[in-house]
């Protein structure tokens, strides 16, 4: 009997040791409904939540077969996390654990139910195993803090692959739960560290910090007035990461990362600023000819797929080298053509009279002159030398037809001679006309005009 007493004063003194370490290390993981006796002869509950950290890896969540075997519709999502929620398990020391009885789980489940029914079967089959390897190996110090181990460092998920793989009704719903979870584990973890500042270059907790998307850490006071400061006098270029290696780099920060530093109506001026001085560099920019809009129409990035088609025809060549004029208006969507400023005509050429302006402009200037090289940005290159090439070729028409044709009086249809006198019937109308002078002839007696006296006798 006195034997037996000593079993129990043993297994209760390595038993309390064990819980006063686990406590004074992971506080958080622990609770019981009362603390372990050196004199205890009943089962002391225990309650372990133990939360999975890993080092940041893929996980796959894979949609769970339903009772008839099938799978869910939904496709797998991988997401990468590094905190994952807790395991809560139950647990019964008998009076004799360590020494002769392993300890009791009674219950096991996953917040967040982010393991399904099978992986805790599995878990439980090993949990319940360790206490027998530790008598195998003969070691009496107990089990409980090689579980948090086991469980905290996250090797029942790999077993052995080389992936994490969790099986989900949901996957979606579980992705979500599994993220926002990270997200809080992450925030938390950031809030009670301490950061040096680079700007007022003192140490304050992260509670008081904002970390930008580069990782680099700022007092949340001190970026929020250096870039407050930059937004108010324009000066948005220098709305950036102050870390030293980053302005070296001149990395640009993102609309989210100034929305969680200044206020809202400042982040729409930095946006607006940066948006405008993109426009001014950008050689192709046009405004809206609608007199109620005179919307920037920056060039059309978006609208350019014909020209980025794979296929190579004639046609759409063609159709490549005049789809550059077109520009969409932002702010009322009205399309028009970048050279006439008319309302967008497709193929069809622009009116000459509207851009020979332009292109007498052109051609007066000397080739690398300033203004010139600005035109060419403008509206392309080849653009205007084709626009030029065309309004040679008009006016050499247009100067032959003033030379060798006469104009119908009627419908105005020019008309060459090419034998015969002087009196013309037009082929369209079939006025009869003076080819010298262009006088509309009487259909009845066309000859009496050249037996009158003047210059056509």
């Amino acid at each position: 009997m006195a034997n037996e007493q000593d079993i129990l004063a043993q297994c209760a003194e390595i038993c309390t040791e064990e819980w006063t370490v686990l406590s004074a290390v992971y506080p958080e993981y622990t609770s019981h409904s009362e603390p372990p006796s050196l004199t205890r002869t009943a089962p002391v509950s225990i309650r372990l939540e133990v939360p999975v950290e890993i080092e940041e890896q893929k996980i796959e969540i894979v949609p769970e077969l339903n009772l008839a075997g099938q799978s869910q519709q939904e496709d797998s999502i991988t997401v990468s996390l590094r905190n994952l929620p807790p395991l809560i398990l139950t647990l019964l020391l008998p009076p004799t654990y360590p020494l002769r009885v392993p300890p009791l789980l009674v219950h096991l489940h996953s917040a967040n139910s982010w393991l399904n029914a099978s992986a805790i079967n599995s878990l439980h089959e090993s949990l319940s195993q360790m206490w027998q390897d530790d008598v195998d190996t003969g070691s009496s110090t107990g089990s409980l803090w090689r579980m948090c181990e086991w469980i905290r460092g996250g090797s029942f998920l790999t077993n052995d692959s080389d992936h994490i793989r969790l099986a989900h009704p949901k996957p979606s719903i579980l992705a979500k739960r599994l993220k926002d979870h990270d997200n809080a584990i992450n925030m938390d973890n950031f809030a009670q560290t301490k950061f040096d500042c680079q700007i007022c270059l003192s140490t304050v907790r992260g509670a008081k910090c904002i970390r930008l998307d580069c990782s680099h850490v700022f007092c949340r006071s001190c970026l929020n007035e250096f870039w407050s400061l930059c937004i108010t006098e324009g000066d948005v270029d220098r709305v950036m990461c102050a870390d030293p290696q980053c302005v070296k780099e001149n990395r640009q920060v993102t609309e989210d990362e100034v929305l969680r530093v200044v206020t809202t109506a400042e982040a729409q001026r930095w946006k607006a600023i940066k948006r405008k001085r993109a426009l001014e560099k950008d050689p192709g920019l046009v405004y809206c000819p609608m007199a109620f809009c005179q919307g920037p129409c920056p060039s059309p990035m978006a609208q350019r797929g014909l020209m980025e088609r794979e296929t190579k025809t004639v046609d759409d060549e063609t159709m490549r080298r005049e789809y550059v004029s077109l520009r969409t208006c932002e702010n009322c969507d009205y399309s028009f053509c970048m050279l006439c400023k008319r309302a967008w005509h497709g193929l069809a050429p622009c009116s000459s009279d509207i851009t020979s302006k332009f292109l007498e402009q052109y051609m007066t200037l000397e080739e690398g002159h300033p203004e010139r090289l600005a035109l060419e940005r403008k509206f392309g290159k080849a653009q205007l030398i084709r626009l030029v090439n065309k309004l040679q070729e008009d006016e050499e028409n247009r100067k032959w037809l003033e030379l060798s044709t006469t104009k119908c009086p009627n419908c105005l249809v020019s008309c060459e001679k090419s034998y015969g006198c002087n009196h013309m019937t037009c082929m369209r109308c079939s006025t009869h006309f003076c080819y010298l002078c262009g006088r509309k002839l009487p259909g009845d007696r066309p000859y009496n005009h050249f037996s009158e006296r003047g210059p056509c006798k």
